[in-house]
This record gives C-alpha cells, sequence and structure tokens, in this order.
C-alpha cells in the first residue's frame, strides 16, 4: 500500500506545527536574515532548531567524522576508519545527507549521534562533490532539494516563517495569510448574526461570503511556480495521480526526468504540502462546511437556488424540493448551497486552476479522512468532497466525464466492502454523509459491485422478515394450525421466501400484471422466481436466471411493441420513448416501472434501448443541455444548438404534440406541482396520416411536425378535456410569449424538458412510481446516467474469448480436441450469430454490464450420444447440452439447424 500522506519521514512541518516551505537553491545565510522580518521564539521555531541541530549533526559525522582515533561509532567516518579492515568508501553530501534524514525520523533519532563530534567543522559539509544523480532515485531528489540542505547546515538559521520568491512566499505573505484569516473569522461571526444569518434568501450576502473564499484560493493559487508550457497538462496530471493514491510524493521510484527546468513536478508537490498554505485552505473548507451545516439548521425557506442566483444548471426540478407547494425547503440540496456556489464562482475565478484546486481538495480530504465510509457533516473532509462533487457535477454537465479528474480509487481500497455498504444502510440520518453520496470517487465496477450488493442485502433482509413470520405463526398457533385455509390465504404473502410468478407464454403481460397488482413492498423486495409456460403446463425447475432473463424479454418485447401504444421508437436511431398521450391507464405504466425495477434489483439485464435523458431524469438530473438530446434526439440537438447562435425570428414559447390523431400547440406547464397535468392548449386540429392512419408521436421532431394531410379540422378541447389518461385539456387564457435574444437560452431549456419530461408527465410519474418502489432511489444515486444504462441495458458486444475463459465443463475436458473444435468453430461465426448461441444457451439477448464472465455457460456432454440428435439447451442453468459428433463439420451443422429452430423457449430440439 503506499505511503499515506504527511508522514512523519516528509513532513516535517507536523512535529513542528508549522510549514516549512521549499527555499530558494540560491538561498544563504544572509538573503535568511534580510527577508526573515524578526520575531520572537515560538515553540514552532525551537523544534526546528532542535530538528536542526541533529540531522546536521549526522551529515557532519558522516562526512568529516570526528578526528578521534578512540571512536568506534559505525555511522561516523572516523569511526568507520578504525573500526573496518577493508577500504571505506566516503558519503557524498547527497547521501550523508539522505542517511540523515532517515535516521533523524526514526523512534531514537539521537540514538547513533557521535559524542565526540563537534560543530566546528560543519559548514564544509557543502564543499564536498556531489557526483552525479540518479533521476529515478527519488530519496536523492528529495535530498537536493533546497529545504533539506538547509535542514542539513547549521551556519544558516532557520525560521518557521521562511520564503520563497520563485513561489510567491514573500516577505508579505505572512501578512497577507493573517488576513485572510481574519476575513475569514469576520465573515464567520457576521453570517451567524440573526440581522444576516438568512443566506439563502439574500442574495448580496451569499455572494460576498463566496467572493471571500474564493479570493482565498485564488490568491492560494497564484502562489505555485509557473510550469513549462506544454508540460502543464502532464505536470497537472502526474500530481493529481500522486495526491489521489493518498500520497503527499510517490512512494516509489519514477521514470520522469528529474530536470526542473523541464519537469519540475516536485516543485508543484512541494506547493501542495506546503504548511500554511493548506491550513489556509483547510480554513476555507472549515467555513464553508460551519456555514452550510448552520443553514441548514435555520433556513426553512424553499426556492432557494433561484434566490441565491445560481446557475440554472443547479436548480433541481421543480423547485429545491420534491414538493415545491409544502413551504419547507429539501434539506439536501439546503445543504449544498454554499457549495454550489462557490463551485460555480472557482470554476469562473479559476478556470485555469482548476485541475490545482482539485488536487488541493483532494489532498484536504484525505488530511482529514479517518478511513471511515460515514462522514460527518460540518467536518473539513466532508466540506473538500462535496467541493469535488459540485464543480463534477458542473463540468461533466451532459457529458460524461474521464474519471481520471475526481476519482480517488484508493478510497474503496481503504475500506472492507461489506463494512461499506451495511454503513450505508445503517447510516444516521440526516447528520452523517457517506462516501456513496459522492460516486465519482468509484469506478464503474466498484459502484456496479456496491449496487448489487446492496440490493442483495434488502432482498436477505426480506427473506429473514419471512422467516420470523413464520416462526411467529408457529410458535402461535402450533403445527396442528399451519394448514388451516383462512390463516394459510392471509398469511401466505408474509411467509413466502421468494416472489414467486406463474405466467403462461401466450400472455405474459396480462399474467404478470394480475399477479404484482397491489403486492406488498415486502414481497417485491424478495428474490425474484419465475415459472413460464403454457396454460396449466409452467415449466417449473431450478430457477437460476435463465428463466428470469427469458420472462423480461418476452415482457420488453411486448411493452415496447407498437401495439402496445405505450412507447414509441425512432426508426433512425433504435431508441424508444413514453408516447406523448398514451391511451393506456396509468396504472399499466406503474406496472411497467415495476417490472423494470425488479429486473435492475434482481441483477437481470434488459434487451430496451433507451435514451441517455431517460436515465437522467430517473436519477434526478436536468436535462437543459441541447448535447443531451444528441442520442435519442439527435435532429433537435442540432436545431436547439443553432438556435443558440442564431437569433430565430416568429418563433413561440410554445410547443407542439402530436397525440391519438390530433395535433396541439401547447403554453408550458406551470412549475406547480398540481398544474403539471394541465395542458394549455394554443390551437388543436385533427391530423390523419397517410401512412396507415397511425396515430403514433414519433420521437422524430421533424416527422411530427410534417406530417402528409388527408384532412384538417378544428377541435373543440372541452369536448375532450378529461379524455386522455392523466391529462386535463383546456383552451389557453392567453397567447404564447414570443422568444427573443434575452430569453432564448432560457426556451431552449423549456423545450428540452418540455420534450422529456413534461410531454409525457402522467406516464413519467407513474413509471417512475412502479420503479422506485423496488430500486432505492438514494442508492441508485450513486451512479450516474451512463452507469445506470449500462446495468439496464448491457452491451452489445460479445468477447467471444471471455466467454471461452470463463465457460464451464461437465463430461468434457476443455482441453481436448473436440471442445478446442466446438470454440474454432464458434469463433469463426460472425458476432450477431456468436450472440444467437448466448441467447440460445442462457436466454440472455444483451451481455451484462460485466462482460461475458457474469453469465452461466457450460457445457455439457449429451446421453445418450447420438449422431442424429440436435444440441439442446437449458435455459434454467445455462447449459448446452452438447453430443460428440464424429466430424467438424456435422458439428458445425448442428449447431447452425439448433440456432435457427431453437432460439424461442427452451432449446428442446
Amino acid at each position: 500500500m503506499p505511503r499515506v500522506m504527511e508522514s512523519s519521514e516528509i513532513e516535517i512541518e507536523q512535529q513542528t506545527a508549522d510549514g516549512l516551505p521549499t527555499e530558494s537553491r540560491e538561498a544563504d545565510s544572509a538573503s535568511q536574515k534580510s527577508d526573515t522580518p524578526p520575531h520572537e521564539a515560538t515553540p514552532a521555531s525551537k523544534g526546528l532548531q532542535a530538528i536542526q541541530d541533529v540531522v546536521s549533526r549526522y551529515v557532519g559525522q558522516l562526512l568529516h567524522g570526528c578526528g578521534d582515533l578512540a571512536c568506534t561509532e559505525t555511522l561516523c567516518a572516523t569511526g568507520i576508519r578504525n573500526t573496518s579492515q577493508r577500504p571505506v568508501r566516503t558519503y557524498t553530501p547527497r547521501s550523508a545527507r539522505a542517511v540523515a534524514i532517515t535516521l533523524a525520523s526514526g523512534p531514537k533519532p539521537r540514538s547513533r549521534l557521535c559524542p565526540r563530534y563537534r560543530d566546528e567543522r560543519q559548514h564544509m559539509s557543502q564543499s564536498k562533490v556531489n557526483g552525479p544523480r540518479d533521476p529515478s532515485a527519488f530519496v536523492q531528489q528529495l535530498s537536493d532539494t533546497s529545504t533539506v540542505q538547509r535542514l542539513c547546515d547549521s551556519s544558516l538559521q532557520l525560521s518557521s516563517r521562511t520564503y520563497n520568491r520563485e513561489q510567491g512566499y514573500g516577505p508579505g505573505f505572512y501578512d497577507k495569510l493573517e488576513g485572510y484569516h481574519t476575513m475569514l473569522d469576520d465573515a464567520m461571526t457576521n453570517s451567524k448574526l440573526p440581522s444576516t444569518r438568512s443566506l439563502l434568501a439574500e442574495h448580496g450576502e451569499l455572494q460576498k461570503l463566496v467572493g471571500i473564499l474564493s479570493g482565498c484560493l485564488k490568491w492560494l493559487s497564484d502562489t505555485f511556480p509557473s510550469v513549462p508550457e506544454g508540460r502543464a497538462a502532464t505536470l497537472w496530471l502526474y500530481a493529481n495521480r500522486v495526491v489521489s493514491d493518498g500520497c503527499a510524493y510517490p512512494s516509489h521510484a519514477d521514470s520522469d526526468p528529474a530536470d526542473t527546468s523541464y519537469n519540475n513536478w516536485l516543485g508543484l508537490l512541494d506547493c501542495f504540502n506546503h504548511g500554511p498554505s493548506f491550513r489556509l485552505l483547510c480554513r476555507v473548507l472549515q467555513v464553508a462546511a460551519e456555514l452550510s451545516v448552520f443553514q441548514y439548521t435555520n433556513e426553512p425557506r424553499c426556492g432557494c437556488f433561484a434566490k441565491a442566483g445560481l446557475h440554472p444548471d443547479y436548480q433541481p426540478q421543480g423547485g429545491c424540493c420534491a414538493e415545491p407547494t409544502s413551504g419547507s425547503c429539501c434539506g439536501h440540496h439546503r445543504d449544498q448551497m454554499i457549495y454550489r456556489a462557490l463551485a460555480e464562482r472557482l470554476l469562473v475565478d479559476l478556470n485555469y486552476y482548476l485541475m490545482l484546486v482539485t488536487i488541493w481538495f483532494k489532498k484536504a480530504f484525505f488530511h482529514h479522512w479517518d478511513n471511515e465510509p460515514v462522514l460527518r457533516k460540518g467536518t473539513i473532509g466532508y466540506a473538500a468532497l462535496m467541493m469535488l462533487e459540485c464543480m463534477h457535477t458542473r463540468v461533466a454537465e451532459s457529458v460524461e466525464v474521464s474519471p481520471m479528474g475526481f476519482s480517488m480509487p484508493v478510497v474503496a481500497d481503504r475500506v472492507d466492502a461489506p463494512y461499506m455498504v451495511q454503513s450505508y444502510i445503517d447510516l444516521p440520518e440526516p447528520k452523517s454523509g457517506h462516501l456513496f453520496d459522492f460516486g465519482f470517487l468509484f469506478d464503474f465496477s466498484r459502484k456496479c459491485f456496491y449496487f448489487r450488493t446492496l440490493n442483495h442485502l434488502r432482498m436477505r433482509k426480506a427473506d429473514s422478515d419471512a422467516q420470523k413470520a413464520y416462526a411467529i405463526r408457529s410458535r402461535a398457533f402450533g403445527a396442528s394450525g399451519l394448514g388451516a385455509p383462512q390463516l394459510r390465504g392471509q398469511l401466505r404473502s408474509l411467509e413466502e421466501h421468494y416472489l414467486l410468478l406463474n405466467v403462461s407464454r401466450g400472455n405474459v403481460l396480462q399474467d404478470a400484471f394480475d399477479q404484482l397488482w397491489q403486492r406488498q413492498k415486502s414481497e417485491l423486495l424478495r428474490p425474484l422466481r419465475v415459472r413460464l409456460g403454457e396454460i396449466d403446463e409452467f415449466e417449473v425447475g431450478h430457477d437460476l436466471g435463465g428463466v428470469q432473463i427469458e420472462f423480461f424479454n418476452l415482457v420488453c418485447k411486448e411493452l415496447f411493441a407498437e401495439s402496445a401504444q405505450m412507447f414509441t421508437t425512432d426508426s433512425a436511431t433504435g431508441l424508444s420513448y413514453f408516447r406523448a398521450g398514451s391511451m393506456q391507464p396509468l396504472y399499466v405504466f406503474e406496472l411497467c416501472g415495476l417490472l423494470l425495477g425488479l429486473a435492475v434489483y434482481n441483477g437481470i439485464t434488459l434487451p430496451v434501448s433507451l435514451p441517455r435523458a431517460f436515465y437522467m431524469q430517473l436519477l434526478g438530473k436536468l436535462c437543459n443541455k441541447p448535447e443531451s438530446l444528441s442520442d435519442g434526439w439527435p435532429q433537435v440537438s442540432r436545431s436547439l444548438e443553432a438556435i443558440i447562435k442564431h437569433d430565430i425570428d416568429d418563433l413561440d414559447f410554445a410547443f407542439p404534440m402530436e397525440a391519438n390523431g390530433l395535433r396541439l400547440t401547447v403554453l408550458p406547464p406551470s412549475p406547480d406541482m398540481d398544474a403539471r397535468t394541465i395542458l394549455d392548449v394554443v390551437d388543436a386540429s385533427r391530423i390523419e396520416s397517410s401512412s396507415q392512419k397511425k396515430e403514433a408521436h414519433n420521437i422524430n421532431p421533424e416527422q411530427e411536425l410534417t406530417p402528409v394531410l388527408e384532412a384538417s379540422q378544428e377541435v373543440d378541447i372541452r369536448s375532450i378535456k378529461d379524455a386522455w389518461p392523466g391529462w386535463r385539456l383546456t383552451p389557453a387564457s392567453k397567447g404564447p410569449a414570443q422568444v427573443t435574444a434575452d430569453n432564448k437560452i432560457e426556451y431552449i431549456r423549456r423545450y428540452i424538458r418540455w420534450l422529456t419530461i413534461d410531454s409525457v408527465a402522467p406516464q413519467w410519474h407513474a413509471f417512475e412510481e412502479g420503479f422506485f418502489s423496488v430500486v432505492d432511489l438514494s442508492t441508485s444515486k450513486m451512479l450516474s446516467p451512463d452507469n445506470l444504462r449500462r446495468i439496464v441495458e448491457g452491451s452489445d458486444h460479445l468477447d467471444i474469448n471471455e466467454l471461452k475463459r470463463t465457460a464451464l465443463y461437465t463430461g468434457y475436458d476443455p482441453k481436448s480436441r473436440y471442445i478446442q473444435t466446438f470454440w474454432r468453430i464458434v469463433s469463426g461465426w460472425p458476432e450477431e450469430k456468436q450472440k444467437q448461441l448466448v441467447k440460445f444457451v442462457t436466454a440472455a439477448e444483451r451481455i451484462p454490464s460485466g462482460g461475458a464472465s457474469n453469465l452461466t455457460f457450460r457445457i455439457e456432454k449429451a446421453l445418450p450420444s447420438s449422431t442424429q440428435h440436435l444440441p439442446t439447451s437449458s435455459t434454467c442453468f445455462g447449459t448446452l447440452l452438447l453430443p460428440k459428433y464424429s466430424s467438424a463439420d456435422i458439428l458445425g451443422s448442428k449447431l447452425n439447424v439448433a440456432l435457427k429452430y431453437g432460439l424461442e423457449g427452451f432449446g428442446t430440439g
């Protein structure tokens, strides 16, 4: 494991309670005296002097010795010559400094000092030649820094206030430092006064405080040395890699060049470890943390994001609260107010220093983190993660950011996974946060593992509750009462260990709806088991996943069919979305969400293709940028980007909607929760398409706006005001507003929201209610939209070599010629045909997010073996029953026939 930051070998400031910044290599005693303002001796300066005394004596005795012929100390040059029987290799100043630092940082720093050595000759320690330096040796590089050289030379007086003009630590540095500390103290005091404590309602007060915090960080950033142009990105990424591993400096030899004129990464790391600067950074985070807690407990207001004047990207859907009309502010968002405001200000003021600030916040987190997954709000460590979260969200916008900038994989390595998950389940609310609240910390494989584990623990709890119910009933009624029909019928749901569905192939959707309707949540959280087959002849067996996979394949096929009138699929992109104005009852969409939620909860990959905006909205993330529509509505995305770049004439704040044979022009819906399902119709006309007179609402906007009309007739909206499930259609009381250059950005945001949410609001909210009745919303927050998409939809790519490596065998030797022939034949197929084989054996139409290794693929020798039999499969067990044929040609032809006729249902042919 890499050495943790602030180790005693490197950061001497921990022992002295004050910082020791890097010094100029040309500094000498005279410049030190002239630059350093006079000050009284403090415990910090006394500690520095004591350390310098020990280290400099070790350097002196290693280089020059004591000169006493009776000396026998093996770490004294004289003692070495007196006791050694072989030629002695003398120390160079560099090696002497390295040994001295190591000895001084040990448990007994004075134990190897030579008692006969005197300091008169120590000033000569720099006169010897160092010799060539190994550029890959970190200890040698550290020993050549000016800080260590000054520490090892007692002729130079050290002070707890030392300066480096090159890095900005000039004579006025500490005066400014104290000024910023005083400013932060005053801001903290004034913000808690009753007259000014309502920061969320007072835009000026919040921005004033944010300006002070941002000013501190900008001043600290200006003290960093300039980096060579063309090497800046590499140097920052290298420093970020070191700090992300939880280290102050590299813990192993590095191959990067050590020439400081070309690669000064060591100087950058010195700045990150500069004690006074780091303490001011922590003070800034402490102020933000304390004020966030203060506001959380003292500001019960709503609409706080708009009042604070934050960027519209930060305003949650429907305001800051899930219920904007409730009159109380959402604690989660109110807790983030200070952090979000500061993050947005930093992205403006310190855009060039974005990586610098990111690294500094990481360092602050590691410095104050106690390796526990639960984080107390109001602490510096929690504040550092909140700042990283807000910056990550703001920078990411609608495109997934590379994890290199913000991730810290060492966090997952330091906490045991079961303990991490269990601590999240037992999390005390609302005074504590958790590492799972910051999904950017982990890579996808980690987040997927944590998500599966959390769902598995919820299953175990549901199963445990069923066992307890059975035990209580047994004790209450005894063995004779367990068979009573009236009790069995009433209490069966409390005692079953699984959520069991008996579904016929000919009526999958209706059977599933009938059995899931009005089920208790405790039942839904149990492991799913499916019996699938014809009526009264269910294919009953050990459902180890294969039957579930086939069941959900059939469910999705019916749900997304055109005849269901629930979703519409774009022929160009192949992506599906809710059908606007669907005539299906809302409970059908709720059960649809429940079915998809059950699949995610039980780890089943679904054969669906949904736009990224769907997953963004499902996780509560705003879609307000044209690029967020680029995959599902590419033409709309390009049109909206054109509106941003050019002024458009004759454009109104009214949106089109085609559904059930009508073309509507509607006003933007009110943000009021009670009015979300009210459509203010400006204009309505009847449409009949020439293509079979379909009433489909196509996701492609050009097809929506340019249908082929056969007839057009005005429609009386009042006559159909309650005809559409979930909607109330009313004539608009006013006309639409004009879109101008000043409000076109707002128009784009409202149009995107209309396309993704408002036009399908009743269906969306019903689906969402069903989905989150099984999937825990707080648990899913650790996932990004792309993460959730991979979990739900899996992948279309099959790595046949990965499948071969993880395949299991019964009756066959994996190294046998026959099995090798089988894989040679399969490897020669196109990928689509290979995926047909996977579906034939496992029923999976998509590859799970973890790859083909997550599939159960077993090859079993079929008995009795006959060349007349075709290969069959048991999707319950993910098993291919393969007879042993006499030749490769016969094997290939039999596999082709089996795939051609056995892809639907169980392969028994």
